[in-house]
């Protein structure tokens, strides 16, 4: 004997229902693998962008150091030639001073006086 029909009807329900909790947890476990792959591909993503951002900072660090290092080198370099160019200056203000006060002297007024 058949079971009544209101008994199939419900027998069919939940047998949909079923397939729809399983459709639902397969989709819930599906997304939950998702999710979880998403936060280990973060995780590493930040990881690397933590390795280079300490990379580009040793590297930044280096830069700044020769460029310090080279700036002081210039600046050195630079007091020396102005060091340099004011003793050359004062050794031509001399010899100039020196050849006038000599051109000015009477010896040399008198050895003017004989070639004219």
């Amino acid at each position: 004997m058949d079971p009544p029909p209101r008994a199939q009807v419900s027998m069919s329900g939940l047998d949909g229902e079923m397939r729809q909790l399983k459709d639902h947890q397969q989709t819930r476990e599906e997304l939950l693998n998702r999710v979880h792959s998403l936060k280990a591909e973060l995780h590493d993503w930040r990881y690397k962008m933590d390795a280079k951002v300490k990379n580009y900072k040793g590297e930044l660090s280096e830069l700044k150091d020769t460029l310090h290092n080279e700036t002081e080198a210039l600046r050195r370099e630079l007091e020396e030639t102005s060091a340099r160019l004011k003793r050359q200056i004062s050794r031509t203000r001399d010899n100039q001073e020196h050849r006038y006060s000599a051109a000015s002297s009477p010896s040399a007024r008198l050895n003017r006086a004989h070639e004219d």
